[in-house]
């Protein structure tokens, strides 16, 4: 729709690093600061990853209030259960 703000973030979907059994995600930081910046400015945010599916976080900080305020929002929780870049960009583009 035209004068939608929307972005779309695109984010990993690998949760483990090698054969070392220590899990891993996207930074909960990184994604939860520009996340803020985009709402208080009225954008509607998308996420993707690249097989779709659950979004894994690492380095989840509840004293960081970025963070803390992405994890008690129930609309963007589950948008972290995302659909896959392709789909995601077929919904963006309308093709």
């Amino acid at each position: 729709m035209k004068g939608d703000k929307r972005v779309l973030v695109v984010m990993t979907s690998h949760d483990a690093l090698g054969t070392t059994g220590k899990k891993t995600g996207a930074f909960a930081a990184e994604v939860a600061h520009p996340v803020d910046v985009f709402v208080r400015h009225g954008y509607t945010v998308d996420f993707a990853s690249i097989r779709g599916g659950v979004v894994p976080l690492d380095g989840v900080e509840t004293d960081d209030a970025s963070v803390k305020a992405f994890l008690a929002d129930a609309t963007l929780q589950a948008r972290l259960h995302t659909a896959g870049v392709a789909e995601a960009m077929v919904e963006v583009v309308g093709h």
